[in-house]
């Protein structure tokens, strides 16, 4: 019972934040919100998508770990934000539809109001991950990136992955958890009723990457932030000095991606 109220007042702060990200990101600059990748060899990208290129960069790396054609393939994405990754592979790696949802209502309002221009073939809904609003056999990928650190039931949810996944269809999956954690989340993949294919610790290159992005972080806080919020934005962001990022420095957090087949 205790865990269940401490998980509900995480996932009541989390609302609030995102809610307050919605309000006062007047100019539309904060599409992304994880903490990014680095690729030894960077990825090709347009001028206007530099400023991202490390989150980007992330969605990448979790999108091309699926062995099937993307262009051929119906997509979920499951915890959305706001938009900037469903965008990103809507117009870089064409697939045959991507849905987003997200549980933030405002955060599917942006994601619609700024979808790109021209692509008809990307949705955004309102949507739990506990009940995931698509029907049986739906898609043929699923990915998930950064979101389920906060879901109250992680079984529940990997049932719902299987359950709108086609046969044969891929889970491509990327988050961190507390290192005494990162056990039990191995158990709860590998007993997830789909084959594990792939599992990697990507702690060096999530790590890198918020180094490289720290200065164009703290810049956007100290704009957009006031000033008495600037602690919790800056643990938010995991930029260099917060405990986030200690975390990860010290070991104490892992990160890490899975492919799963059902």
């Amino acid at each position: 019972m205790i865990k269940k109220i401490i998980s509900l007042i995480k996932e009541s702060y989390w609302k609030a934040w995102y809610n307050y990200i919605n309000k006062s990101d007047k100019d539309n600059e904060l599409t992304f919100m994880n903490y990014g990748y680095a690729y030894y060899s960077p990825l090709e990208l347009k001028s206007k998508d530099e400023k991202n290129r490390y989150q980007i960069q992330l969605y990448d790396k979790i999108v091309k770990a699926i062995p099937s054609p993307i262009e051929k393939s119906d997509m979920l994405e499951v915890g959305c934000g706001r938009g900037g990754g469903a965008n990103y592979i809507s117009e870089y790696l064409s697939p045959k539809s991507l849905d987003g949802i997200d549980i933030c209502k405002p955060a599917i309002d942006f994601c619609r109001k700024n979808r790109i221009r021209g692509i008809s073939n990307v949705f955004f809904n309102e949507g739990d991950a506990m009940r995931i609003p698509h029907s049986n056999d739906f898609f043929d990928a699923v990915i998930n990136i950064e979101s389920s650190h906060r879901y109250p039931d992680m079984p529940k949810f990997l049932g719902e992955v299987k359950r709108v996944l086609k046969q044969e269809g891929y889970f491509s999956f990327v988050d961190f958890r507390a290192t005494e954690r990162i056990p039990e989340l191995d158990d709860l993949m590998s007993f997830s009723g789909m084959n594990l294919l792939e599992e990697e610790v990507v702690t060096p290159e999530v790590l890198k990457a918020l180094e490289l992005d720290n200065a164009r972080k703290l810049d956007m806080i100290a704009r957009l932030v006031p000033k008495i919020l600037h602690k919790p934005a800056r643990e938010f962001a995991s930029v260099i000095g917060s405990a986030s990022y200690n975390s990860l420095i010290d070991g104490k957090r892992e990160y890490k991606r899975y492919l799963l087949k059902k």
